[in-house]
């Protein structure tokens, strides 16, 4: 392996890390904001809740009451929305985005460290590639729309003006949600 060939390897390695770190920071964050609206949901409609429950008597008027449906009505759609968090197993996803995160966070640093201290020997590739094999068998299926868009998003970063893929922008509105339509990018024109 030449010296040119590891340089390049390297750096194909910490551009991997950081697209899966950007990857994971959007995952997580996504998974994070309908955790939070969730719960924030179900303290809204507790408090209303507690609140009917607590002083229905000034609430209504004493000869019509509130109807059974209105009182339950409250507690049951906290019950739905509660379910959410399970069935989909919203803050378990969160969770398991974070860390896959933070051990990208990591690997990037170490390799970064690598770089300024010249440290591109085959050995050292082959020992953080290993790393990075480590955290990926981890990974949930990838959302290949939502990992183009890291893609551009990290050359863009590191200032590269190759290597760009065009996005659908309807595949953009859905990429953190699913993959749709065709899988299939076709790389852009150099950008100046």
């Amino acid at each position: 392996m030449t010296e040119q060939s590891s340089q390049e390897i390297f750096d194909s390695l910490y551009f991997a890390a950081r697209r899966s770190l950007k990857y994971h920071d959007y995952r997580q964050s996504h998974f994070k904001f309908w955790v939070d609206c969730i719960v924030f949901t179900s303290i809204a409609l507790g408090a209303i809740s507690a609140y009917i429950f607590a002083y229905e008597d000034q609430i209504a008027s004493p000869t019509e009451g509130l109807s059974i449906y209105f009182k339950t009505s409250f507690p049951l759609t906290i019950t739905l929305i509660n379910a959410l968090l399970l069935v989909f197993r919203l803050f378990d996803k969160h969770q398991i985005h974070m860390n896959l995160r933070i051990k990208f966070q990591e690997l990037a640093a170490h390799l970064e460290n690598l770089k300024i201290e010249g440290d591109i020997s085959v050995e050292t590739i082959a020992r953080a590639n290993q790393q990075r094999a480590e955290i990926q068998v981890n990974e949930p299926k990838v959302l290949r729309v939502l990992d183009v868009m890291c893609h551009n998003e990290t050359n863009q970063s590191l200032g590269h003006n190759h290597n760009f893929y065009k996005i659908r922008s309807y595949q953009k509105w859905f990429a953190k949600y699913f993959d749709l339509g065709p899988i299939s990018f076709k790389e852009q024109e150099a950008r100046t």
